[in-house]
Formats: structure tokens, C-alpha cells, sequence
């Protein structure tokens, strides 16, 4: 099994700082010319992907930061009656963005159809449907 090179290492380490490909390779010593595709091509390498990961799951498992309790504390927050107003909208503003709740757009199959609210604006007089 083929070992990352340090400037490999270096990108692993520095992708981790913003999950910036570009910024990353330059930031590891890549040249400022080539950084896009380096960037690229790093992140397509197996070896990579697999050091990338392991990133991941170490700052995951280090900061105990999972998804699942983000999305606790906000909705404690959502839902606590003694949080201020802002407080409160902000909270259920982002459970609502992570719930897909305020899409104004339907996607089915790649395809964007027009929402009724939509329709009424393009065109006032056309019934509802």
C-alpha cells in the first residue's frame, strides 16, 4: 500500500483547515498556477479520500461535534420559551433550512417544477392548479 507523500500530508492537513481544495494545495506547498487541478486530483486519490476521513472522524470523535447534537441544541433553543424573539427564529429558521420546510421550489428527478405561489406571480389571471 502506497504511503501519502509530505506534500500530500501537508494538503490532507490543510484541507481540514476550510475543505478548501485550492487554498489547501497552496497552502501545502503546490504552486499557486497549478493548485485548482492539484487540488482536484488530490481529492479524486483513494489514499487521500481515506486520510481526509480519518481527519474527520478524529475532530468528530476529539470535539464530540455531531450533527445529531448541533441539531439538539438548536432545537432546545427553537423550542425554549424563555429564549429571546431573535433568539428563537434563528433556531427554528435553521431546523426549517435543515428540514428542507421553506423550499419554494418541488425537485423531483432533477427537474424543477413551479410552485403555485410561483405561477400566481408570472401570471395573476391564470386559475389555481
Amino acid at each position: 500500500m502506497t504511503k501519502l507523500t509530505d506534500k500530500q500530508k501537508a494538503f490532507v492537513e490543510e484541507y481540514l483547515v476550510d475543505l478548501n481544495a485550492t487554498q489547501a494545495a497552496i497552502r501545502a506547498g503546490y504552486s499557486e498556477h497549478t493548485a485548482q487541478m492539484i487540488g482536484s486530483e488530490n481529492l479524486s486519490k483513494p489514499m487521500i479520500q481515506g486520510a481526509i476521513q480519518a481527519g474527520m472522524d478524529a475532530r468528530t470523535k476529539r470535539t464530540r461535534l455531531e450533527a445529531d447534537t448541533i441539531l439538539n441544541e438548536i432545537a432546545g433553543i427553537g423550542f425554549d420559551q424563555e429564549e429571546k424573539t431573535n433568539d428563537r427564529l434563528k433556531a427554528l429558521e435553521l431546523l426549517g433550512r435543515h428540514k428542507i420546510l421553506f423550499s419554494d421550489k418541488i425537485v423531483h428527478d432533477g427537474a424543477v417544477q413551479i410552485t403555485r405561489v410561483e405561477r400566481a406571480i408570472v401570471n395573476p389571471d391564470a386559475t389555481n392548479s
